[in-house]
C-alpha cells in the first residue's frame, strides 16, 4: 500500500499562517524576483471539493487530515477486486501505475472560494452544452481532448491534481516563464514583456498567457482559449488568473481563479500546495501509441450492434410496398438481420409452396389476416407439366393443418416442413428465425 507523509505540508501550512512576519528566505533570481525554477510535485490527497466530513470547517486537524488520507488511499487502491467484473475493469491499470500523491494539506479542500469549498453550480445552458458533448463516438474529433492526448487531464491550465504525472517544471527568465507539465509534455510560455493579450481572433489550446509580478507573486493572466470543454466544460471565454508564490525553499503555493459566466454562476478559486522534487520528468507522448482511442471507437461500434433497433410502422409499410413491386406474392420488410438470427415482417398475398429450413427455427406471430398453415409431414414436389413448363408449388403430405389468425404465435422447429396452404385474403406476420450454430472446421 502507498505510504503516507502528512507532516511536511501540514507544517508548512501552519508556519505560513502563524509566522507571516518571519517568512523563510526564498531563492531569488538575478533581477531580484523569487526564483520559481525547478520541478514541483502537485499530487494531493486533499479533496478538490470539500467533502461532508469537513463541512463547515476552514481548517482540519492533523489527525483529521491523516484519517481522510488513509481512507482515500484505501478506497482508490487499484489492486482491489471487490465490486464485480465491471468495477474491476474500470480500475484500468494496477496500482503500481497510479500516483494520487502521498501528501495532504490541512485545508478541507483545494477549492477555497466560495467559502463552502464547492465549485459553483453550472448554468442550465452549460449543463445542456456539456450533456450534448457526451456519448459521441462517430470519429476521433468528437472525443475529449484529454482522451485524444491533445491536452492533459491535469495539466490545464489550470493545473489540478489527478491520477498521475502531477509534475511541473518551471524555467524562469526576466521576460519569459516556461511552464512545462509532465502530462502530455504540455509547454506554456508566459510573456512578461507587458504586452496586452492577443486579439480575440488569435486563439490557442492552452490560451494566451501574459504575466506580471505583484510583489513576491507571479500573476499569470490567460484568455483566448481555442477549444470549448477543455477545463470542466468551460467555454472559449474562460478567463483564468493564476498566482505562484514561493513560500519556502521546498514549497510553492499555486492559486487560480476561474471566471466563465457562460459556464458557472460565479467565479471560484482553488489553492494547491506544491512540493519541490528531485524526481525526473519523462516525456508522456501518449498520442504516439494511443491504441485506447481506437478501442473506444471500436467499442462504440460493438455497442451499436447490441443496441435496440426501432422501426416505425410507417417505415415498415413503405418497405413492404416497395418490396411488393418485385415480389407481389410474398414481400418482406427486414427489421434486423444478424449472424445467428433474422427478424422480418412478411406479407403473403397468395399461397405458395411448402418449405423447410434445416438450419433455423422460426417463430411466426400473426399481425393481421388469416389462413391455413400446414406443418410437419413430408414435402412433395410435383414434376413439371410438360417440357419447359413450370413445376407446381411443393405441397405437404401428412402433417397438421391449423387455422391461424391475428395474435397467434407459431414455433416451427429447424427442418420442419411448413406451408401456408390457403389464405383468407392477405396475411402479415412477424418472422423471427434463429439459425443453428455452424460446425467448426477442424
Amino acid at each position: 500500500m502507498r505510504s503516507l507523509f502528512v507532516g511536511m505540508l501540514v507544517l508548512t501550512a501552519v508556519v505560513s499562517v502563524s509566522a507571516q512576519s518571519r517568512k523563510p528566505a526564498v531563492p531569488r533570481t538575478a533581477d531580484g524576483h523569487p526564483d520559481l525554477q525547478g520541478t514541483w510535485d502537485f499530487a494531493q490527497l486533499t479533496p478538490f471539493e470539500r467533502p461532508g466530513d469537513f463541512a463547515g470547517k476552514d481548517t482540519v486537524t492533523e489527525e483529521e487530515a491523516e484519517e481522510f488520507a488513509q481512507k482515500r488511499i484505501e478506497t482508490t487502491h487499484k489492486d482491489r477486486r471487490d465490486g464485480g467484473a465491471a468495477a474491476d475493469v474500470e480500475r484500468a491499470y494496477n496500482d503500481f501505475w497510479w500516483d494520487f500523491g502521498r501528501r495532504i494539506a490541512r485545508q478541507p479542500s483545494l477549492v477555497v472560494d466560495p467559502p463552502d469549498g464547492r465549485v459553483p453550480a453550472l448554468r442550465p445552458e452549460a449543463q445542456k452544452r456539456i450533456a450534448d458533448r457526451r456519448n459521441h463516438y462517430d470519429n476521433p474529433e468528437e472525443r475529449p481532448l484529454a482522451e485524444r492526448c491533445v491536452l492533459g487531464f491535469n495539466s490545464g491550465p489550470p493545473m489540478v491534481p489527478s491520477a498521475y504525472n502531477n509534475n511541473v517544471q518551471i524555467v524562469q527568465t526576466r521576460d519569459r516563464v516556461l511552464i512545462l507539465n509532465e502530462m502530455i509534455h504540455s509547454a506554456r510560455i508566459v510573456d512578461l514583456s507587458g504586452r496586452p493579450h492577443h486579439p480575440k481572433t488569435l486563439r490557442f489550446l492552452t490560451g494566451d498567457s501574459i504575466g506580471r509580478w505583484e510583489g513576491e507573486t507571479l500573476v499569470v493572466d490567460t484568455t483566448n482559449f481555442s477549444s470549448e470543454g477543455g477545463f470542466r466544460g468551460a467555454t472559449t471565454s474562460l478567463h483564468l488568473v493564476e498566482r505562484f508564490v514561493r513560500e519556502g525553499p521546498d514549497t510553492l503555493r499555486y492559486d487560480f481563479t476561474v471566471d466563465d459566466p457562460a459556464t458557472w454562476t460565479k467565479t471560484w478559486s482553488a489553492s494547491i500546495p506544491m512540493a519541490r522534487t528531485d524526481e525526473r520528468m519523462f516525456e508522456y507522448a501518449c498520442h504516439e501509441g494511443n491504441y485506447a482511442l481506437a478501442g473506444v471507437l471500436q467499442g462504440a461500434r460493438y455497442q451499436e450492434k447490441q443496441a435496440a433497433t426501432y422501426t416505425s410502422e410507417a417505415e415498415l409499410t413503405t418497405t413492404l410496398k416497395e418490396a411488393a413491386k418485385t415480389a407481389p406474392a410474398m414481400h418482406t420488410a427486414p427489421v434486423k438481420n444478424a449472424d445467428h438470427y433474422r427478424i422480418n415482417i412478411v406479407r403473403r398475398t397468395t399461397a405458395q409452396g411448402a418449405i423447410a429450413h434445416p438450419d433455423g427455427t422460426e417463430v411466426h406471430h400473426i399481425i393481421e389476416g388469416a389462413g391455413t398453415l400446414v406443418t410437419g409431414g413430408s414435402i412433395v414436389r410435383a414434376a413439371a407439366a410438360g417440357e419447359g413448363g413450370a413445376a407446381p408449388p411443393a405441397t405437404i403430405e401428412g402433417g397438421v393443418s391449423r387455422k391461424v389468425s391475428k395474435g397467434d404465435v407459431i414455433v416451427i422447429p429447424a427442418g420442419t416442413p411448413h406451408w401456408y396452404k390457403d389464405l383468407d385474403g392477405t396475411i402479415t406476420y412477424l418472422e423471427v428465425r434463429f439459425d443453428l450454430p455452424k460446425p467448426q472446421k477442424p
